[in-house]
């Protein structure tokens, strides 16, 4: 098959010959059950973006509620997705180097990582973020959120309400009704890990607060993120909600997981405030939060604040309404830090960007191993197996994702994101773990690591942890009031669920694959090619499509089925026409060679026919 010369984005994938280096000579067998594992890891990608706008979680142009059935599917992918491309990522890698060195494996990875994200940079991004602004436009009409920085209590009792839905909308009546009925004043809800009082000050309900603060609730409750209610109330400038803070104790000078206090989260200009309102839905007029900001700092700047942080910083000109003059707002290090981790520069391709990261620590390791003793004691080969490495992975893998969540600020089930220019030293670490359990897996068994039938029980354990994990993770109503109003308990229980829920589910991915996927197969191939094209490309139609179904009234899981293959066909058909067998093609993929009908032969010549008397 003359496809099967080139190279994909994670590896060698050469079938005939045998590979020569100084460190080893090995046949170079193509892994067509890891590719195709590659590839399904990427267009489940989609399938999650596409699903996003229906969740809990929300997105910036949903006007639906919650899916149950999509709010699942995203969790259950995204407990395990990105981490299963991590190690997949690993393994290639510790192969490309086996067969070809240093040197090639650089240049390699340089080719299909950091070329494709250097052109994404300037091409996929920026049609990103207009699509995203597109679509905040288009679907403003449309949002159904909070109005008035101080929205005013709803005039009917809601029965069906929730104690945050009640903090939110400011339903007094329905707060001291859940109260009564025994609910826990300071439990954070399911889907962000907010208590009440912070949903009181995130809509600016002072009476609603007042109510929780007068039941006993803590007014310096943090999120997982940090931030307490008055974070939430100076940020949005909630000034009402935040006088009945301070008054009720509440601490200016509390450092969220960002190194920000409440008066620094009030320098955030119109453009982050605008992102993070979008982003959960609640609608805001910017110089209204302003005015409200203004109020705030006169309630911090009275004599009778205590250990007033907003008078600590030299902060410059202030105008005529003693705010600080815009231009002359000193650029501190939490700005630094925030610029720097925190805006999203790669949107959706920062997974090639922590790959960069990670293939370089790979390289300085690989160079620091060859000044050591070359004979030295290695580890037992059990360790690399797949149920041998459970033994170390596990307990590695709970305590990266348990700094991650309270470094990070994760909230909910599922690894956290980082989009930054530089990294979260947690986030990056997290997923090393799965580079490096890649490239061990590798180190110890070579191109013939098999899962085998462990792999199948593997499946069934990740069934059987998935709902106790997401249950610890987002303090689903099941979850025993032991653990429910313990959220430390909580919170250290579950990163050791969702570990082994993840591992438990990468290990049964592997060995499906390799049990029903291990053949060459060309249409399994030309998938595996395209995810890599797919992926890169295809959020800002996604944006494009969930604006057109804001307008259809259809089932959440058919409109995302729909958005699915509305974004994946025109991208699949451009790559087969325009990038398949170009040099773009080539870069992501490896050269292509085009197929041709084989020619029919002559028949061969009999004896007499060939002879000099005929």
């Amino acid at each position: 098959m003359p496809d099967q010369a080139s190279d994909t984005d994670l590896g060698e994938t050469k079938t005939h010959d045998t590979v020569v280096t100084g460190l080893a000579s090995e046949p170079a067998v193509r892994r067509h059950d890891l590719d195709a594992l590659r590839a399904l890891a990427m267009l489940l990608g989609i399938a999650l973006h596409a699903a996003i706008a229906y969740t809990e979680y929300g997105w910036v142009d949903r006007n639906n509620d919650p899916s149950p059935a999509l709010s699942t599917f995203f969790h259950a992918v995204h407990g395990f997705r990105m981490p299963l491309f991590f190690v997949l990522s690993g393994f290639f890698t510790a192969m490309l180097f086996q067969r070809r060195g240093l040197p090639a494996l650089i240049k390699h990875r340089a080719k299909r990582i950091a070329i494709p994200l250097a052109i994404g940079l300037v091409t996929v991004v920026p049609l990103t973020w207009v699509g995203l602004v597109s679509t905040w436009t288009l679907n403003r009409p449309l949002d159904a959120a909070t109005g008035p920085s101080e929205a005013s209590p709803q005039d009917t009792p809601d029965e069906d309400s929730t104690l945050w839905t009640a903090a939110f909308t400011g339903d007094t009546d329905a707060l001291a009704r859940h109260l009564a009925d025994g609910a826990n004043v300071d439990a954070p809800d399911p889907a962000y890990n907010l208590p009440p009082l912070g949903f009181a000050a995130l809509a600016g309900q002072p009476a609603a607060a007042a109510a929780l603060l007068d039941a006993g609730a803590d007014p310096n409750a943090r999120s997982p993120d940090g931030n307490t209610a008055l974070h939430t109330a100076c940020f949005f400038g909630r000034a009402g909600v935040a006088e009945a803070l301070l008054d009720a104790g509440a601490d200016p000078a509390a450092v969220n997981g960002r190194g920000e206090t409440p008066p620094d989260v009030m320098r955030h200009g119109k453009g982050i405030t605008s992102f993070i309102a979008n982003t959960i839905q609640v609608s805001i007029d910017f110089d209204e939060v302003e005015a409200g900001r203004d109020r705030i700092r006169a309630v911090l700047a009275r004599p009778d604040t205590e250990d007033n942080p907003a008078d600590k910083p030299e902060t410059g000109p202030v105008d005529e309404a003693g705010r600080v003059a815009e231009s002359s707002r000193p650029f501190v290090s939490l700005d630094l830090r925030a610029a720097l981790f925190e805006w999203p520069v790669f949107h959706h391709l920062w997974f090639l960007w922590h790959l960069c990261w990670l293939v370089a620590a790979f390289a300085g390791v690989i160079a620091i191993s060859s000044l050591l003793p070359k004979h030295r004691p290695s580890p037992p080969a059990w360790l690399g197996t797949p149920l041998g490495s459970l033994v170390w992975l596990l307990p590695m893998t709970a305590f990266a994702h348990w700094v991650m969540r309270l470094i990070a600020g994760n909230q909910g089930f599922g690894p956290a994101l980082s989009a930054g220019l530089l990294p979260r030293p947690s986030v990056l670490w997290y997923y090393s773990v799965f580079f490096a359990a890649g490239a061990v897996f590798y180190a110890a068994r070579g191109p013939a690591l098999r899962v085998g039938r462990f792999g199948w029980l593997c499946l069934l354990t990740a069934a059987a942890v998935a709902p106790v994990a997401m249950g610890l993770s987002l303090n689903l109503d099941w979850i025993p009031p032991v653990l429910a109003d313990r959220p430390a308990l909580r919170n250290a229980l579950a990163p050791i669920a969702e570990s082994v829920y993840c591992w438990a589910a990468i290990f049964g991915l592997m060995a499906v694959t390799e049990t029903l996927l291990a053949k060459p197969s060309p249409r399994i191939r030309y998938a595996s090619d395209s995810s890599y094209w797919l992926y890169l490309t295809h959020l800002p139609l996604i944006f494009l499509a969930q604006t057109a179904l804001t307008w259809v009234e259809l089932e959440p899981v058919l409109e995302a089925a729909a958005m699915t293959v509305a974004v994946t066909a025109p991208l699949l058909l451009v790559y087969t026409i325009a990038v398949r067998h170009t040099p773009l093609g080539a870069m992501l993929n490896g050269k292509q060679t085009r197929r041709r009908p084989a020619k029919a032969r002559p028949p061969r010549p009999t004896h007499a026919a060939s002879s000099p008397i005929a």
